[in-house]
């Protein structure tokens, strides 16, 4: 049987790490619709700036999320489809557990 190294698994580690944290998974779920401006995801986690900037960009350097810049705005959408893959497994997998 192969060993599989320690560092094979860090890439693996880093999104499920960002993805554990209940707010960063809501803000996933909230970008699942498309394309919000941070002021929006504050709004709708009724965080304050600096903490949902924090969480995004966990979210960013994983690589759940990409951000655009428009002056001196930053809007988020999900780097792409797998991060609503990745959630829908992980609630079939727990249903499945039941």
């Amino acid at each position: 049987m192969n060993q599989i190294e320690r560092e094979d698994c860090e890439g693996e580690v880093e999104v499920f790490k960002a993805a554990a944290d209940p707010c960063r998974l809501r803000i996933l779920k909230l970008l699942k619709e498309g394309e919000l401006c941070v002021c929006e995801i504050m709004a709708a986690l009724k965080k304050p700036q600096s903490s949902t900037s924090h969480h995004l960009s966990i979210l960013r350097e994983a690589g759940l999320v990409k951000e655009r810049r428009d002056g001196k705005w930053s809007y988020y959408r999900l780097a792409d489809g797998a991060a609503i893959e990745m959630i829908k497994h992980a609630r079939a997998l727990k249903k499945n557990s039941n």
